[in-house]
């Protein structure tokens, strides 16, 4: 049986790769950090970001041997 990834909010990132959660949404907002942007909603049209982990692993990965 297959485990299920979770999306986890920018601190979450932020703390596994020891940077702020403002560099993190800087990053996403590039496109360079691979995240999965949602809409805002009520008065705040603010976009979120979500993102996968393991996403976020390979992306460190290949920055590290690129």
């Amino acid at each position: 049986m297959q485990e299920i990834e979770y999306f986890v909010p920018p601190e979450t990132v932020a703390r596994y790769l020891g940077i702020t959660r403002r560099r993190v949404l800087e990053l996403a907002n590039s496109k360079s950090l691979p995240s999965h942007p949602l809409p805002g909603r009520g008065r705040n049209k603010r976009r979120t970001h979500r993102f996968l982990l393991s996403q976020v692993h390979q992306w460190m990965l290949r920055r590290k041997n690129g």
